[in-house]
């Protein structure tokens, strides 16, 4: 517990993703690594709001882990509106975007020198690790086609947490079709109309409810679990996203049949004597330098928590130690929520201390990867992050 924890990307619903620093900044003080999967957005960001050289520093001082990943699964329609109307999910990547290129063009935007820039950026990719989503992660959708029950679970979860004013209908009925070669359909009673008038409501968004954009969540789920995996890591997620994952965890169990992977339950844990760290970064109040500042305070403290159990009370002597003095007093009080595996949920087995038998450049796939990873000792909790007023999409 609180020995890694796996950022991803994340954006408003319908925008691009990108990357949020208020999560970032809590995620240092409270875990002794942070992996940050980038992509061009997370890293056009990550320069943009720190600079070339707190970004290097981060780096150099391995304060965080980039890996930069240029694919990412997208879902494509075919024949919208008629009754031949299918998907297609694909994993793609546009060569221009990997990191060789965005970095020394990052750095010299934002240095207005092109040899200083290019040197910094040098620096920077020594640092940076190269991962590569597989394209087995494309036959989610048939793995998730295989379970009905899931799925519509998954979907009234996904509704109830975006267009919560939204009725479902009689018998309400979300499924997919596997069709072969990635392509499934959508067989559902949704009233994409009713739905996108009730989450446009609530949430003051042009964005369309549509079948196609609720498969896409689904597919973000298997995304999460595989990166985090990867990592061996806990995983930063929305309060959607930590119900999702556990209702996919539940049926990757039942699929496979293996007693050893179920996770049977998690057990929501919470800490009430934080406070508003990522809200005072998000708003520009604190700089993410001070934070780094907190954060150097903390390590001397970091043995308290490394490789124990949760517990409230440690973690409550852990926070003052490392906030006591500082601008974080002055912050208003906060509450911060994890969704743990419970100790009898899970094979007994060796914690895993890092990506083991996975190197640089590995592929990141689907299914079978996590099982795997879970077999030998992974849990994935979920660092719950923020309140659905900040709506969120993990996504590549």
């Amino acid at each position: 517990m609180f020995e890694r924890l796996c950022v991803r990307s994340t954006g408003a619903l319908g925008s691009a993703p990108g990357l949020d620093l208020g999560l970032l900044a809590e995620g240092l003080l409270f875990y002794g690594k942070v992996h940050l999967v980038a992509n061009r957005s997370v890293l056009t960001e990550l320069v943009q709001l720190l600079g070339p050289d707190l970004t290097l520093r981060l780096a150099e001082e391995e304060r965080i882990q980039i890996s930069y990943c240029n694919r990412f699964s997208a879902v494509y329609s075919e024949g919208t509106g008629t009754p031949r109307e299918r998907h297609l999910l694909t994993v793609a990547e546009m060569p221009h975007t990997a990191v060789e290129n965005v970095a020394p063009e990052l750095f010299i935007a934002a240095l207005g020198k092109s040899g200083r820039g290019r040197r910094l950026a040098a620096r920077l990719l020594r640092h940076v690790e190269r991962v590569e989503l597989d394209n087995s992660i494309a036959e989610s959708a048939q793995e998730d086609a295989r379970d009905a029950s899931y799925v519509s679970s998954a979907v009234e979860a996904m509704l109830s947490s975006l267009a919560p004013a939204y009725r479902l209908p009689t018998n309400f009925r979300f499924e997919l079709e596997g069709l072969g070669e990635n392509r499934f359909r959508i067989d559902t009673n949704l009233d994409s109309a009713a739905a996108t008038a009730a989450f446009q409501q609530a949430f003051s968004s042009d964005v369309a409810i549509t079948p196609a954009l609720l498969a896409s969540y689904l597919v973000a789920v298997h995304e999460d679990l595989a990166f985090a995996g990867r990592f061996g890591s806990d995983i930063a997620v929305s309060p959607l996203t930590s119900r999702l994952l556990r209702l996919k965890f539940a049926s990757l169990a039942e699929l496979r049949g293996h007693a050893e992977t179920q996770i049977e339950r998690f057990e929501e844990f919470v800490f009430r004597n934080s406070r508003a760290i990522g809200d005072a970064v998000r708003s520009g109040a604190v700089p993410f330098r001070d934070v780094l500042d907190v954060v150097d305070h903390s390590r001397r403290f970091r043995q308290w928590l490394d490789e124990r159990p949760a517990d409230a009370d440690l973690l409550r002597d852990y926070f003052e130690e490392c906030t006591k003095g500082s601008w974080i007093d002055q912050l208003p009080a906060a509450t911060v929520r994890w969704a743990l595996v419970s100790a009898a949920s899970t094979a007994a087995g060796a914690a895993i201390a890092g990506p083991a038998g996975i190197g640089l450049g590995a592929a990141i796939g689907a299914a079978d990867f996590v099982a795997e990873r879970v077999r030998q000792g992974w849990k994935p909790n979920h660092f719950v992050e923020g309140q659905m007023k900040r709506l969120t999409r993990e996504g590549g």
